[in-house]
């Protein structure tokens, strides 16, 4: 099967001031329509600065970032605001919700925001795999990080978003709970054909991925695609295997 690329990152840089301090160097990387794709790296590596510019909520100084052939840097205004609001979803490593909103109002905020119908049942069918039901009438401010980490995870899976970028969104999870959203993230990508990318630097949600992408100081210096049949235990060995070349 053919798979058309949705998102050509070519030559994209980073830097503050006069170069002296560079974030992304270099960069040149596709997805394809339907792939899950991970960026492996430590805290600084530059992760969440991509996902910021994939998002167009982030500046870059050099390079292109092109969505089906289209550089979204040339977008105005009503095709940035259309991009945001219908392509992209994002979970928010520090997760953004609104407090004066409660839990199922901040889920469906972007709905309410686009002026999209809203699918109750879907809703609370997110929110019970999530184990979020029993909150949906609280406050942020009443809820635990781990909490709070699942209903941004709801509130980006409930757009019908053809892109969805994902920042460290286990971080604050048990493992029983990680795997439950990272087999949900799963689901969205292979059953319901959603594009993601996730950014973690914990190498088991990385194994769920199609396709890891290996940083290091704002630069890709490593690559492994998922063979055909793989398990995902064998994904896991060789991620680990290429992640411990990097500290020798």
């Amino acid at each position: 099967m053919k798979f058309e690329r949705i998102l050509k990152v070519e030559n994209l840089e980073k830097y503050y001031g006069k170069e002296d301090k560079r974030v992304l160097s270099q960069l040149n990387f596709d997805l394809l329509e339907g792939e899950f794709l991970g960026l492996m790296g430590k805290s600084g590596s530059g992760k969440t600065t991509i996902l910021n510019c994939l998002a167009s909520t982030g500046s870059f100084n050099k390079g292109s970032i092109c969505f089906f052939d289209k550089d979204i840097s040339l977008f105005n205004r009503r095709a940035i605001s259309s991009y945001r609001k219908n392509i992209i979803s994002y979970i928010y490593q520090d997760f953004k919700l609104v407090d004066i909103l409660t839990s199922y109002e901040n889920i469906i905020l972007p709905l309410t925001i686009s002026q999209k119908p809203i699918d109750k049942e879907r809703v609370l069918e997110i929110a019970n795999i999530l184990e979020i039901n029993e909150i949906l009438d609280s406050y942020p401010e009443s809820l635990s990080g781990g909490q709070r980490q699942r209903l941004a995870i709801a509130r980006a899976l409930i757009k019908d978003s053809k892109i969805i970028l994902a920042d460290e969104p286990t971080s604050s999870l048990d493992n029983l709970l990680s795997i439950k959203v990272l087999r949900l993230l799963k689901t969205f990508n292979k059953v319901h054909k959603k594009s993601i990318i996730m950014a973690s630097h914990d190498l088991r949600a990385i194994s769920f991925t199609d396709r890891v992408l290996f940083l290091n100081d704002g630069k890709i210096y490593n690559e492994l695609r998922r063979k055909e049949n793989e398990s995902r235990e064998e994904f896991l060995e060789r991620i680990e295997n290429a992640d411990r070349k990097l500290l020798r």
